[in-house]
């Protein structure tokens, strides 16, 4: 009728109208600009068959098929799959397939009607299939950048956190939690953090954060922690603050080096230093010491010490 014709018309997807033998009632313009070159055989009295298999000779492929679809297909026995390899057909199921055809994705629905023909809507989604194909690529892209992070914070044992200061949430890496000795993946607050602070270091780091929270500068520091099984160790902690175009604190990040044996061997130079002063102010002998260009650097007092 002149009225489901106009009604057809008006749909931004192509719509196609098939009796219950399989022979075209109505299709839309969009429809036949859908399948360009086939327009001019969309008309009615077309046997779906013949339209499949010029489908099939222009090209079209079928991308998206459902395993339960294709066992009804060969049970009713409607058209062979394997044979055509299309998308289109009179099956009684309203799953959804897709298609590439000339540049195209196509996404297709099917409805059975109750005066047994059924209606297919052909919508083209070229354009949402090429986001999903270009998000998928950057996701893709994105994993491996964070395994190449990963890969490089397990070489140098850098740890890594974040604060999330609109929320308050706290992020601690599966690195960061070894270094603390604690266990990864469980929800962590800021107390959390100082209580694992070394007791002699804590009014210190507090200090630290609140004087560059309210500046919002970037910062670096040193302190101890004590393990959960008592094992102190030496960290090195650098912070950086993420603001908004309004300069708003949005988060803190940074990255944390385990440093204790760096520490334990500056601290070694300085003991055997002093010692050293020690034995040589102490001794009957005179020592010095000079820099590359032999300027002294230390000299021994002379002591005298009677037979």
């Amino acid at each position: 009728s002149y009225d489901l014709l106009d009604a057809m018309q008006g749909a931004p997807e192509g719509v196609i109208l098939w009796d219950a033998d399989g022979s075209l009632i109505l299709c839309n313009d969009r429809m036949r600009e859908l399948y360009e070159p086939l327009t001019e055989i969309m008309v009615p009295g077309l046997k779906i068959d013949d339209l499949l298999h010029q489908l099939k000779a222009a090209g079209i492929t079928r991308v998206v098929e459902s395993k339960s679809a294709d066992e009804e297909d060969e049970k009713s026995g409607s058209i062979n799959w394997e044979d055509v390899n299309l998308a289109l057909d009179r099956r009684e199921s309203g799953r959804d397939v897709i298609v590439h055809y000339s540049g195209k994705w196509i996404q297709i629905r099917r409805k059975k009607l109750k005066d047994g023909n059924f209606i297919a809507f052909h919508t083209d989604i070229t354009d949402i299939k090429i986001a999903g194909e270009k998000l998928a690529v950057n996701e893709e892209t994105l994993r491996l950048r964070e395994n190449q992070l990963s890969n490089a914070q397990e070489l140098v044992n850098l740890g890594y956190f974040e604060h999330d200061l609109t929320t308050g949430k706290h992020y601690w890496s599966d690195i960061f939690c070894r270094i603390f000795g604690v266990e990864y993946g469980i929800e962590r607050t800021a107390e959390d953090y100082f209580d694992l602070i070394h007791p002699d270091d804590r009014e210190y780091i507090k200090a630290v954060i609140s004087k560059h929270l309210s500046s919002a500068e970037n910062y670096s520091s040193e302190h101890r922690i004590i393990r959960p099984n008592g094992e102190e160790r030496s960290i090195r902690n650098s912070v950086k603050y993420v603001v908004n175009e309004k300069n708003e604190r949005l988060k803190r990040i940074g990255a944390i080096l385990d440093i204790t044996e760096r520490k334990t061997a500056e601290n070694n130079v300085l003991l055997s230093e002093e010692r050293f002063k020690a034995f040589a102010t102490s001794s009957a002998d005179r020592f010095w010491e000079t820099d590359k260009e032999f300027r002294f650097t230390f000299v021994s007092e002379l002591n005298d010490h009677p037979d």
